[in-house]
């Protein structure tokens, strides 16, 4: 089960560091990616995402439009 939840957080973060997969999902905002990849609790999936990738997903998604 936490292998599935770490393979779905990096499928979001890839999504956030790629306008093109965003564009490919039809998702604009970090919480349409989060809920395309079954994420449904805003506040668990932004602890998870900080816990694993060291920061929250709204940065990777600023990073990506820099």
């Amino acid at each position: 089960m936490a292998l599935l939840k770490q393979i779905r957080l990096q499928q979001v973060h890839h999504a956030l560091r790629h306008r093109e997969k965003r564009q490919l999902l039809a998702c604009d905002t970090v919480q349409e990616v989060a809920n395309h990849f079954g994420f449904h609790s805003r506040n668990h999936f932004a602890r998870d995402y900080r816990n694993l990738f060291g920061e929250a997903p709204r940065q990777t998604l600023a990073r990506s439009a820099a």
